[in-house]
């Protein structure tokens, strides 16, 4: 398939145009000004996202769905009992004041 001119311009107008929503959506206007200079056709092959450790965001650097499940499962276990050990505390103090008083 040849690619005409228009596909080019198209597809260069497309990734401009995700680059000043990326932009936009970080930094404002602001940004987008201190990026392009008032030009947003030199957003058209720049990389303008930072590759930082701090910025980055990458799939080996969160858990695995699997691991997001036993996670929760955890969570929602531990609740479970906490509040049957605090279930358990309270009978026993509401007991034992019971009894004090009689």
């Amino acid at each position: 398939m040849k690619r005409t001119r228009t596909y080019r311009r198209f597809q260069r107008n497309r990734i401009i145009n995700k680059k000043v929503s990326f932009l936009r959506q970080y930094g404002g206007e602001g940004y987008i000004f201190a990026w392009s200079r008032g030009n947003t056709g030199r957003l058209s092959k720049n990389k303008i996202h930072c590759s930082c450790w701090m910025c980055r965001n990458k799939s080996y650097d969160d858990f695995s769905h699997a691991d997001k499940r036993k996670l929760i499962t955890a969570q929602q276990q531990l609740r479970e009992e906490t509040s049957l050990s605090f279930n358990i505390e309270v009978k026993s103090v509401k007991y034992a004041n019971y009894t004090q008083q009689n």
